[in-house]
């Protein structure tokens, strides 16, 4: 008899590649002779789809243009390695990338000042492009015209101009856009902008953003979320977000609809608005949803400044509350108590108002749906607690090691860190400290003790660190000569990455026997097969 040994291992999806900010340009992308950053963006030919791109820690200087192109299958990742600190200080155009993830890394341009007029610090971007995690900061525009997906990022100070915001985009509808779990704070123009004089606004999913304080930078008053233009609105909607305003900034929370007078269809749901005036609806729609909201101001909570079309309408099943003894409603151009709105409208049957109260505290916490053991933290603190308590049991298990980072000083002293022991985190809500900005720009003052936007990340093991993945055994197994085997059955497993996506190989030690080109694999997800057939 003869036998061979075969060798079946998994990996994630794809090959490895590497990039430093001190490569050189004869780099082959490995670990011990990575790329430079634009070398990898100009699509080496050993570069496929599915593949990663780490970029090991350290800044790079510049404006870098991507041509990188993965498949919505498998598209190409380029995350920062090993959790460490990889920053573009420059920015990013993506004219040619499709199906690409950026993920992990830090964007700013301590350069920003210099530069005159709008400036798109990351622009472009076609089908397929998504912005995960990344940290976004001191820039123009953070995330310009093209990404179809921002999630997790943290963005803070974007702009110099009324005209930059965090987030720019539009949309014509072929798929949805989504903007989740993003934290935006005291940005120099919108945090999320969604406009267009002449271009579509269609498709947008816009869930679980935590904005605060938008026009801040630069002393101006614009709201937090902008939805609408020249062109109607539709196919939106907004829910689970979270707006803030520092009492006695005005500003508005969420504007709906801007100069065309009739809108389409949105939806608006789950949301804790609060600011000077919390929701504005500026433009008439065919069908609007507003149900299932908290509102809160220091005066008025709703204006509806344009008389609404035929519907259908449902406004309903909200909560507002205000501080002041006024009539909180406005509606074309006239103040009304909550009795009046609801006569004059037909709206909130179901809904109450209170004056001259606040809220009860509120804390929301927010799983990261791409990264394990990492989550947002939203926290409405209205009784001016020094610290509040927090449940993070969705995001950590017992004895993972952990940090809590200010989002309004990410890079900044930790607020807290330790052994998760499964009880509630006490979170401190004063002495929290605030990033200063990049330019001539005053520091703007803390949002806490009464609101705050916490990331909570596992520091251990467990926390999303790149871990081996895993394979089950299979048995010797014994067959005739020239005599092919049964489908082997075995199982693959990744903790950060779904084994749908993972990439299985076979060697022989005796490839005269049994060539490479004679083992075959198959099956999918977790439960795969391996045939071998003798030479």
């Amino acid at each position: 008899s003869t036998s061979f040994t075969l060798t079946v291992t998994t990996a994630s999806q794809g090959g490895q590649w590497y990039v430093s900010a001190n490569a050189t340009a004869s780099g082959t992308g490995s670990f011990s002779n990575p790329w430079t950053l634009q070398t990898a963006l100009n699509r080496p030919a050993s570069l496929r789809a599915g593949d990663t791109i780490w970029l090991r820690g350290g800044t790079y200087t510049g404006r870098f243009s991507s041509a990188i192109a993965g498949t919505s299958a498998s598209p190409i990742i380029l995350r920062n390695y090993n959790n460490e600190r990889a920053t573009i200080d420059g920015g990013l155009n993506l004219q040619s990338t499709t199906y690409v993830w950026f993920w992990g890394i830090e964007v700013k341009d301590s350069n920003k000042m210099s530069q005159s007029g709008i400036v798109n610090t990351i622009d472009n971007g076609g089908v397929g492009v998504r912005f995960i995690n990344c940290m976004i900061h001191d820039c123009g525009i953070g995330l310009a015209g093209g990404p179809y997906e921002a999630y997790g990022n943290v963005m803070w100070y974007c702009g110099k101009l009324s005209t930059e915001h965090a987030i720019y985009w539009q949309n014509d509808g072929t798929v949805v856009k989504r903007i989740e779990d993003n934290l935006i704070g005291s940005v120099a123009g919108f945090g999320i902008h969604n406009y267009s004089e002449g271009g579509s606004l269609k498709g947008y999913h816009i869930e679980g953003n935590a904005i605060w304080n938008s026009g801040i930078l630069i002393n101006t008053l614009k709201a937090d979320i902008l939805l609408g233009g020249g062109t109607p609105v539709d196919n939106a909607t907004i829910t689970k977000n979270f707006l803030y305003r520092t009492r006695g900034q005005g500003g508005r929370g969420l504007q709906l609809g801007y100069s065309t007078s009739v809108n389409n269809n949105c939806v608006v749901t789950d949301n804790y608005l609060v600011g000077s005036i919390p929701l504005i609806v500026s433009k008439s729609f065919e069908r609007l949803t507003i149900t299932n909201n908290v509102f809160h101001s220091q005066g008025t909570v709703f204006s509806l400044d344009q008389a609404l079309n035929a519907g259908p309408y449902r406004i309903d099943n909200n909560r507002y509350t205000t501080e002041r003894n006024i009539s909180p409603f406005n509606y074309l151009g006239t103040a009304r108590t909550f009795a009046q709105w609801k006569s004059t409208t037909g709206f909130d049957a179901n809904s109450t108002a209170v004056l001259s109260t606040k809220p009860a505290n509120a804390v929301f916490v927010r799983p990261n749906r791409y990264e394990a053991k990492r989550g947002h933290v939203i926290v409405y603190n209205w009784t001016m607690a020094n610290t509040v308590s927090v449940d993070v049991s969705s995001v950590l298990s017992r004895n993972d090691t952990f940090e809590v980072r200010n989002a309004q000083d990410y890079y900044g002293p930790k607020v807290l860190s330790g052994t998760y022991n499964g009880t509630a985190l006490v979170i401190p809500m004063t002495n929290l400290s605030v990033a200063t900005p990049v330019g001539t720009f005053t520091r703007p003052p803390a949002t806490s003790p009464e609101f705050g936007a916490f990331v909570v990340i596992g520091t251990g093991q467990a926390s999303g660190g790149n871990t081996a993945p895993t394979i089950s055994s299979i048995p010797n197994t014994t067959v005739a000569a020239n005599t092919a085997t049964t489908a082997l059955a075995f199982t693959v497993g990744d903790a950060e990455t779904a084994a749908g996506s993972l990439t299985v190989s076979a060697t022989s030690s005796n490839p005269t026997l049994v060539p490479s080109a004679n083992i075959a694999l198959g099956g999918t997800g977790a439960n795969r097969t391996v045939k071998v057939t003798p030479a």
